[in-house]
């Protein structure tokens, strides 16, 4: 009993205490509680970010220890927007700022190493740091592939590819390599004769070459001509994919850059595994190599034959020289598409400098053209032959030059496993970037005296071969470069054969030693160049002798350039959201910047946002700023009248796209036009309709396009206009003349917003309804029936047409609320209501450029709503109602006989 008694008083005490325990936490947690209580959500929230905010910035601080870089850290994100669009200049002055240098950009510490001796220990510490390119590289090519192995399973992985890329097997690859460099110098030659011997930028043509290069040169004819093109099209997405750091988790958000660039690489391995099944199934039928997936092919076949027997009890076997396991096709297209990816944009910049310096350097260029003709014994058509190669002293010491000059990879990231003590002073923290750089290396003055300067006899007189530290083109260590034989000997084949067979020209801008940085190193202006076969007489000396290297003769890109662009763009609204967006994404495509572009604004001195946008343009894309208010019909005939005169005159192409963008809203106001015309229905409808008319005789008759900016408020009846009262549902019936003349859904009628917003649907709805009756007519038209003219709903997002809004939906919808979720829902649905003006942009040159869009079968009832075909209204589609409309909008307009080619224009 006593002994029970014990137990219960002990456990009483035990309860007792821990009552007391938990009555404080209770206070505890009672006055946490109260205290909060009189927060606002907002307070709260505030109060959480400001935590995070201060351990970002603390946590910063202790990485960043006492190595040089930024003091504090820009909030959470630091300096991402630099990162999306990094400036050469930028680098310079970090590696400048010390042997070691800091950023943080979201949650990755990244530590650049411009000292060669610490780029060399990053190198080659392979228990401390393990390549990573950026952070996201692994999610689009796999964690798994092999660049990414290490210890051991890099090694035999290696192992097995070294045998790839011996003198025997490189020899087996040069007559696939020179069949694609005749194939794609006579395109180079074509493509200036089809530009009319006109400077062009030649940085595209430079990536397909080198894209076929390697594909051939590892899959020989087991892979297609379109498949290449196709590949060498899309692969910059994957570059475009592989910035330093990436918005956490943006691999996942449908139309981002990881996005994309996942989905193409997924699309390249998938083409590689295939064409990996083909070369099995052909070497196993007795072929011999001719590519590298060959001779790895036929490794894996001698290995097997090699087990077999061994296994079979044979003795005395010659082991192969290769010995290796068998890989699957999937493998094999994986490891390809690792080879590409790490030759495609470094090749593709060598080769750019290559043509670019060389055409500036003639007293170079002859001396290479010389050395290749004579180990050919005079004979210019020999091809190149790997017995060749060790006599090009000079051919050597300018390619040597070159990849020092204008480095194809000037860092490598690395991730630290580990903390990485890189110097007595400093350690990498674990699960930071380390970035060892190759460029400061390869310009080091006390190396390489006038680092600066394009100098190949430093390689044979001088001492540069004897700086092997320094020379880091290819890396070091037990990941460098696999292929550091093999590039010199593609770069001296190519340009060999090229200074016995063609010539160039480099037409020089005061951009083409500027420096843009995308993965590496290219030209600003895209290496504007002429093509022509090279004669059999030698030609005049393009540059004088004593031409300075550091100093590229200029010629400006005038007026008269105008005709040798690819055609015309014209655009309106060009200083609008929209337009802004578009000629964003005009400018940063080296395909559409080729293009002379026309754009329309009302003023051109108040046209600061697409000026602004111009300055980042390449020097090379031709365009004019033209004045042009939609609103007076006499200025929209005088346009159109002068741009048919010039194209008559072959003063500028053929207007390859018309991109209708302009628009005009009031809402509490509402003003007419010298005509007596609704202001709203002449800038939104009638003045493009006069402009396309008279436009057709200037549009390009086998491909023109033109693509006409709607929205969805031209239907009443759509239920994103809200409800709409019964009398407004029906924009007109017998004619337009209400709608016309701005008596229709005036301000007396209905005082609010709400009236102009409808009188901008009614406009809508009369070019929806222009569109279909046009494209009805243009596929009757004997000589315009391939013209196509589409209409394009881009969706809402915040515009300056809103600038006239009440200031309450102005600042709720259009600057705060819509510019806060058009990203998200853009991600979310793309064709949904609210997208980014990007998307929208995006859509419209889609429409333009890529695809048909709603008119693949010349249909004249759909448009597209972002992407997506969809029916017109019921409106719309009304037969009666758009030859209303049309024959109302020739005396609207009071378009004459002779104002227009349309064969049936009444």
């Amino acid at each position: 009993m006593t002994s029970i008694i014990q137990d219960i008083g002990g456990a009483w005490g035990q309860n007792k205490t821990m009552a007391m325990q938990n009555g404080y936490l209770d206070r505890a947690h009672g006055l946490f509680s109260g205290y909060l209580s009189g927060w606002s959500n907002l307070q709260i929230a505030g109060a959480i970010l400001l935590i995070i905010i201060t351990y970002d910035q603390l946590r910063y601080i202790q990485q960043k220890g006492s190595i040089a870089g930024p003091k504090f850290k820009i909030p959470i994100m630091g300096p991402f927007i630099q990162a999306l669009y990094p400036k050469f200049d930028a680098y310079l002055e970090q590696w400048a700022s010390g042997p070691l240098s800091c950023v943080s950009v979201f949650h990755k510490f990244v530590v650049l190493a411009s000292d060669r001796d610490i780029a060399h220990k990053v190198f080659k510490s392979p228990t401390y740091a393990k390549p990573c390119l950026v952070p996201i590289a692994t999610e689009i090519m796999s964690p798994n592939a092999w660049v990414f192995l290490a210890g051991k399973a890099h090694a035999e992985f290696r192992r097995g590819l070294t045998g790839l890329f011996t003198n025997k097997a490189l020899s087996t690859y040069l007559p696939v390599q020179e069949r694609v460099y005749a194939d794609y110098f006579d395109k180079f030659v074509a493509a200036s004769e089809a530009n009319k011997g006109k400077p062009m930028g030649f940085m595209g043509h430079f990536r397909e070459i080198n894209c076929a290069l390697s594909c051939r040169t590892f899959f020989g004819g087991y892979i297609s001509q379109a498949a290449i093109k196709r590949i060498a099209d899309d692969f910059y997405l994957v570059t475009a994919a592989l910035e330093l750091v990436n918005v956490p988790l943006s691999i996942y958000v449908p139309f981002t850059k990881p996005w994309r660039g996942k989905r193409t690489a997924d699309a390249v391995q998938a083409e590689f595994t295939k064409c990996a099944a083909a070369c099995k199934a052909n070497m196993a039928s007795g072929a011999e190599p001719t590519c590298i997936v060959d001779q790895w092919v036929l490794h894996m076949m001698e290995s097997k034959q090699y087990y077999e027997r061994i296994a079979a009890g044979e003795v005395g076997l010659e082991k192969p020289t290769n010995l290796i396991r068998e890989f699957t096709n999937e493998e094999i297209g994986q490891t390809m598409f690792t080879f590409l990816f790490a030759s495609q944009d470094a090749s593709s910049s060598a080769t750019t400098w290559m043509f670019q310096i060389l055409a500036q350097r003639p007293d170079v260029l002859d001396r290479l053209r010389e050395e290749n003709l004579a180990v050919r014994s005079g004979d210019k058509t020999r091809p190149f032959e790997l017995s060749m190669y060790e006599s090009l002293t000079y051919t050597n010491a300018v390619i040597k030059e070159l990849l020092r000059h204008r480095p194809p990879v000037i860092f490598v990231p690395y991730l630290a496993t580990k903390d990485f003590p890189v110097t007595p002073d400093y350690t990498v923290p674990k699960g930071a970037m380390i970035v060892p750089s190759c460029y400061p290396a390869l310009h080091d003055p006390e190396a390489y005296p006038n680092p600066d300067v394009f100098d190949p006899d430093r390689w044979i007189t001088g001492d540069a071969q004897s700086k092997t530290k320094n020379w880091l083109v290819f890396g070091t260590g037990a990941h460098d470069c696999l292929a550091r034989s093999y590039v010199p000997l593609t770069m001296a084949a190519m340009i060999g054969k090229a200074a016995l067979e063609i010539d160039w020209v480099h037409h020089a801008t005061p951009r083409s030693e500027e420096i843009r940085v995308f993965a590496t190193l290219f030209p600003m202006d895209e290496c504007q160049l002429v093509f022509s076969k090279r004669k059999t007489v030698e030609r005049a000396l393009r540059f004088s002798r004593n031409h300075s290297p550091s100093e590229p003769q200029c010629q400006s890109t005038k007026s008269r350039d105008m005709a040798a662009s690819k055609g015309t763009i014209l655009m309106t609204g060009a200083n609008g959201g929209l337009g802004v967006a578009l000629v964003s994404h005009i400018t940063a495509s080296p395909e559409l910047s080729a293009y002379h572009c026309i754009y329309t604004v009302r003023n051109v001195d108040a046209a600061a946002a697409l000026k602004s946008a111009l300055a980042n343009a390449p020097t090379s894309h031709s365009h004019e700023i033209v004045a042009l208010d939609m609103a007076k019909l006499s200025g929209v005939r005088d346009l159109a009248s002068t741009i048919a005169a010039r194209v008559a005159a072959g003063e500028i192409p053929p207007i390859r796209a018309a991109l209708l963008t302009a628009g005009y809203i009031e809402y509490n106001t509402q003003n007419w036009t010298d005509e007596g015309l609704d202001l709203s229905f002449v800038v939104n409808y009638l003045g493009h309709w006069l402009l396309t008319l008279m436009l057709l005789q200037s549009m390009d008759r086998e491909a023109g396009r033109i693509v006409v900016v709607n929205s969805w408020t031209y239907d009443p009846n759509d239920t994103r206009n809200g409800p709409v009262p019964e009398q407004w549902r029906t924009v007109f019936k017998d004619s337009t003349s209400a709608v016309a003349k701005g008596s229709w859904s005036n301000n007396s009628q209905n005082p609010s917003f709400q009236s102009g917003l409808r009188r901008y649907g009614a406009a809508k709805l009369c070019l929806m309804m222009m569109v279909g009756e046009l494209q009805r007519r243009l596929n009757s038209d004997p000589v315009l029936n391939n013209i196509l003219i589409l209409s394009v709903d881009p969706g809402v997002f915040a515009s300056g047409i809103s600038r006239r809004s009440p200031w309450p939906i102005r600042f709720l919808m259009y600057c705060t609320t819509i510019p806060l979720l058009a990203s998200i829902t853009t991600w979310l649905w793309p064709n949904g209501t609210v997208r980014t003006q990007t998307k929208g942009a995006q859509d419209i040159i889609h429409a333009a450029f890529e695809s048909n869009g709603a008119s693949d079968e010349r249909t004249t009832n759909t448009y597209l709503d972002g992407t997506t075909p969809r029916e017109m209204s019921t409106e719309a589609r009304d037969v009666k109602k758009r030859e209303v409309l049309w024959r109302e909008s020739i005396e609207y307009a009071q378009l004459k006989e002779g104002d227009t080619v349309l064969v049936n224009w009444r």
